[in-house]
């Protein structure tokens, strides 16, 4: 062997060790793995795919790019397999984080004709089934996935396990297929196949979501009777379950028996909790809560003050909304693009249009861009207060933006056009709002019909009752 061979056969079993110790220790990051990649792809041997596999999938997994990754990981793929077709061949696991990452992608058929690959070479499936099945879910074609579980896999000697089965039942779901997922989840007792804690949650938070609580802690009751313990996760589905039906002493006993278990409240449970005081109309309740998040040293995310933002917007407490900004700022969260929306609203509602104007132009000072609920509630604001010349220069912006505008913002600029007796632009803007594939429904006529009447100004409602027919011919 020549000293050459025998350096670039050294190098690729030193980057080979390297990769396996970085992915052992979890300190692979997107940038090292590819420069990794870069390397072993000059010297790599036919051994060298399962080092190429751990990059791949580290690549796939890496955060902060989005979808990215994925068209990253099908580039790397193709260097792969063109770089060194004779050295390095893809195995049936390669193929798997390559179907994977079609599916992420919205490339369905990719992943599908990938799957034929595989099935054509002779390797094991398994490991390719469950990101196939997983993207056709995602893609709303579950019966093709059941058809997969149920049938398929047989064929290809590869018998359905937990993983696939929650998979199908995730997905079923998701589709609001509720019996069928809740059958499908039975069925696995009937052939052996023992749930984890990963399927039962899945059940327990699709049964949740679909209003059936009851069935759900029933399940958590077979799931603590077959031994396997619930995790936070397990009760915040319950929790979420019965706040969304009002259900409140069911939570707090809910939360004791998950204080029983073991677990602590933290901030997507205190963050529930506080959004349920808040829908109740119990701001003080859930100011509470926000407290005692403080207390415990559960810190306030985003989502926490933008829920109780929105809690005292709805009270119309002003100067609560105010102080609360102020001590999000203090603890160094910045205000996201919901926040604004919440506080716009709160100052429109309140009929304070200038403070409303002002948080519209911060929005943009702190890069957010303004929205169709942010146009929405400006517009709406300006149209109540007489102001439709100054409404129609922001829906001039909005379009030429390329904000589209909803019926709510057709409807306001419709209602504010005809109190100024400017019926013709009225018309032209109805006419535009059917153009644009926005058709009026019950609740665009009841609400300015009603707007008029209650002001008296039946000849009004008459004009504009008569404007509508006109465009429905």
């Amino acid at each position: 062997m020549s000293l050459r061979l025998s350096a670039a056969r050294d190098r690729c079993l030193e980057l080979q060790r390297a990769i396996a110790s970085r992915v052992r220790s979890g300190s692979l990051g997107l940038d090292d793995a590819v420069k990794l990649f870069d390397e072993l792809l000059l010297v790599a041997r036919p051994a060298s795919v399962r080092a190429f596999n751990q990059l791949l999938t580290a690549v796939s997994r890496s955060q902060g790019r989005g979808s990215s990754t994925s068209a990253l990981v099908v580039s790397l793929f193709n260097r792969m397999t063109r770089a060194s077709p004779n050295k390095v061949a893809p195995d049936g696991f390669t193929y798997s984080i390559l179907v994977n990452c079609f599916c992420r992608m919205g490339r369905l058929e990719l992943g599908l004709a990938s799957f034929g690959l595989v099935l054509k070479a002779g390797w094991r499936v398994g490991t390719v089934i469950t990101p196939l099945l997983k993207g056709l879910c995602d893609a709303k074609r579950v019966d093709e996935a059941m058809k997969i579980l149920s049938q398929r896999m047989p064929e290809f000697g590869c018998p359905p396990n937990v993983v696939s089965y929650t998979t199908v039942i995730n997905g079923l779901f998701r589709d609001g297929h509720v019996d069928r997922a809740y059958s499908l989840f039975r069925e696995m007792d009937n052939r052996g196949i023992f749930p984890t804690i990963v399927t039962y949650t899945a059940v327990i938070d699709g049964l949740c979501k679909a209003q059936e609580v009851n069935r759900a802690e029933g399940v958590l009751q077979q799931m603590i009777n077959k031994g396997v313990k619930p995790n936070i996760r397990t009760y915040t589905c319950l929790i979420h379950g019965y706040c969304s039906s009002g259900q409140g002493k069911e939570v707090v006993r809910m939360l004791k028996e998950m204080s029983a278990h073991g677990h602590k409240p933290d901030v997507v449970i205190c963050s529930l909790l506080l959004d349920y005081h808040c829908k109740s109309g119990r701001c003080i309740e859930a100011r509470k809560m926000f407290d005692y998040m403080i207390e415990k040293g559960i810190k306030p995310n985003i989502t926490t003050y933008n829920t109780l933002l929105h809690g005292y917007a709805i009270k119309g407490a002003l100067s609560d909304v105010h102080g609360l900004l102020d001590l999000m700022t203090g603890n160094g969260i910045s205000p996201d693009h919901h926040t604004f929306n919440i506080v716009l609203c709160a100052y429109a509602k309140g009929g304070m249009i200038n403070e409303a104007m002002h948080i519209f132009d911060q929005m943009r000072q702190q890069g957010s861009s303004p929205d169709a609920v942010s146009y929405g509630t400006l517009i709406d604001a300006l149209c109540k207060l007489g102001r439709v010349d100054e409404a129609m220069l922001k829906f001039n912006q909005m379009i030429y933006e390329g904000v589209t505008p909803n019926i709510v913002v057709f409807n306001s600029l419709v209602y504010g056009l005809c109190t100024v007796d400017k019926w013709e632009k009225a018309e032209e803007l109805f006419s535009e709002m059917l153009n644009q594939g926005i058709h009026p429904n019950v609740t665009f006529f009841t609400t300015i019909m009603r707007n008029f009447c209650n002001r008296g100004w039946v000849t009004e409602a008459q004009s504009l009752l008569d404007l509508m027919s006109w465009q429905d011919r």
